[in-house]
């Protein structure tokens, strides 16, 4: 029994749902069988803990108090039953929860009744309800093409010769199309960047001529994919990223948290890549991307801020000198961060708060605090000593550890991601090119930009800064 769909299910009901889903149990409208109910409180006596040897199939067939003797087939049935039952319920509560389904069917009742005046009012009372919500996301234009059809079927039955239901409920058809057309468009433009695909759907130039024609760019949530599209697909065009932010801004109320979590990550996503490609322009566009996020709490589940995100957020602000910001901002989240990171990325990124200082020994000493027990660690702190070996001139230290980093990212190789092995392999060897150019005095340094070129390496940025400075 460990291991069946009975068993599966009932691990993921919190202690309320078990004493709900017994009140439903109870109910002659969905249960008449006692013996269920007498199982399911055979099953759940050390809820959440499923592991007792009461639920091993041969123990439960003789331990089971039941007026019926159980055996092989009615222990089959009884748990197919109950399984059924808990389906049931997770649809009910799921039901309950969601307004708009039931709205949808309060409208189709009254119609295939033909409860014309009920089915007016109704409509009616819901469409100033809709008008007066601010969410105006995908569903929302499903929706609303929904019950349109339902007044349009509705008014075609009545004979009515108005067009109005008609073409209301075919402009919100459209628009739910062209809307999870896009956003789909954006998911396989992503997945075609990462994993180097050339599937495009069909349809989706026909759209964005469309939007480009100047239709449909009033309706934000169809005009955010637009942009978000245009990123992914013509990346060199940085307006787009502008008009983005900008309408990110303007209706970031239209739109539930985690679909506008999304589209932050699109622009997000955005200005990384600008910035690995030695474009520190965005460094402060991407600052001003996780304000406007924390500002909308955005970046927090749980109540906890995912650590890479605390880290990327200390890193922006000390690139652009605003210390006391990130100083502050150390601070104030440290206890937001999971504590099994907390103690790590507390010391890590007050190091890369103090390198950006320039107080080098100071992130030398925070450093030796990080526990390598982690590779993420590990290849994040090995990879800030370098630059800080760099900036004192530790020549001895930093070849040293140019192979000790190197050994260990061949040894760790199925630890890493090809992405990050790739990054701080090419990283090692730049900057090992890097200290060679610095020891000989001679400006050569646009051979390490062409040997550079468009591979993806580890800070980047600091790297042309030093090529700069080489050059001067």
């Amino acid at each position: 029994m460990y291991k069946s769909k009975l068993i599966r299910l009932l691990q993921t009901f919190s202690n309320k749902e078990i004493k709900d889903f017994k009140v439903f149990l109870t109910s002659p409208y969905f249960n008449n069988d006692v013996q269920l109910l007498e199982f399911f409180e055979y099953c759940t006596q050390d809820h959440p803990n499923y592991s007792g040897k009461y639920l091993d199939r041969n123990e439960a067939i003789q331990l089971f108090p039941s007026k019926k003797k159980l055996d092989e087939t009615a222990l089959r049935y009884i748990m197919s039953d109950l399984s059924k039952l808990l389906e049931r319920y997770m649809v009910q509560k799921r039901f309950e929860q969601n307004l708009s389904i039931q709205n949808q069917l309060f409208l189709e009742v009254y119609k295939d009744r033909k409860l014309y005046k009920l089915f007016d009012s109704h409509f009616s009372k819901y469409q100033k309800k809709l008008s007066a919500q601010k969410i105006e996301n995908i569903q929302f234009l499903l929706h609303q093409y929904v019950i349109n059809d339902n007044l349009a079927d509705l008014e075609s039955s009545r004979a009515n010769k108005e067009s109005k239901p008609l073409s209301t409920t075919v402009d919100y058809m459209d628009k739910f199309y062209i809307a999870n057309k896009l956003r789909y468009a954006c998911l396989i433009a992503n997945y075609n960047n990462v994993y180097v695909s050339d599937y495009q759907p069909i349809l989706t130039q026909e759209i964005l001529d469309l939007i480009e024609a100047n239709h449909l760019q009033d309706v934000p949530i169809i005009y955010i994919y637009y942009l978000i599209y245009k990123l992914l697909s013509s990346p060199k065009e940085e307006q787009y990223y502008d008009l983005l932010f900008e309408q990110l801004n303007l209706h970031k109320e239209r739109f539930e948290k985690s679909e506008l979590i999304n589209m932050y990550v699109y622009a997000l996503n955005y200005c990384v890549k600008k910035i690995n490609t030695g474009n520190a322009a965005y460094n402060e566009k991407l600052f001003d991307l996780y304000n406007q996020m924390l500002e909308r709490d955005l970046l927090l589940e749980n109540d906890e801020l995912p650590y890479w995100n605390y880290y990327n957020i200390v890193l922006l602000s000390s690139r652009l000198k605003k210390f006391d910001y990130a100083e502050s901002f150390i601070s104030k989240y440290r206890k937001k961060i999971v504590e099994k990171h907390r103690e790590n990325m507390y010391n890590y990124t007050l190091a890369t708060l103090h390198f950006h200082k320039k107080e080098f020994n100071k992130t030398i000493r925070l450093l030796q605090k990080v526990d390598f027990s982690d590779t993420y660690y590990y290849v994040k702190t090995k990879g800030l000593l370098m630059q800080t070996y760099y900036e004192l001139n530790e020549i001895m230290a930093l070849f040293s550890l140019f192979d000790s980093f190197a050994t260990f990212l061949t040894r760790n190789r199925k630890k890493i991601s090809d992405y990050q092995f790739k990054l701080y392999s090419n990283y090692v060897k730049t900057v090992r090119k890097l200290i060679k150019l610095k020891l000989e005095g001679k400006p050569k340094a646009d051979k390490i930009r062409e040997y550079i070129g468009d591979k993806d390496v580890a800070e980047i940025n600091w790297i042309h800064e030093k090529l700069t400075e080489l050059e001067k």
